[in-house]
């Protein structure tokens, strides 16, 4: 089974507040899952997503890349 990583976890790694990053998933800015109502979130996926932001993608270009995504996903 794949490594699960908590809020605490990734606020530590990432030295932010709790407010910020449950701001960031209530927004769609971060990749998670919800295990019996707790975020989680997974190792392998926050290290792609890690890998965007290090080449420069800032927050405002992933709000839009989402927001396209929701547009395909409701359009069908």
């Amino acid at each position: 089974m794949e490594k699960m990583l908590s809020p605490e976890d990734i606020c530590k790694a990432f030295a932010i507040k709790k407010s910020t990053l449950y701001s960031w998933t209530s927004r769609g800015l971060i990749p998670y899952v919800k295990v019996n109502g707790l975020l989680r979130f997974s190792e392998s996926t926050i290290e792609p997503w890690l890998k965007l932001k290090e080449r420069g993608i800032n927050i405002s270009r992933v709000e839009n890349i989402l927001k396209a995504a929701d547009k395909l996903r409701a359009d069908g």
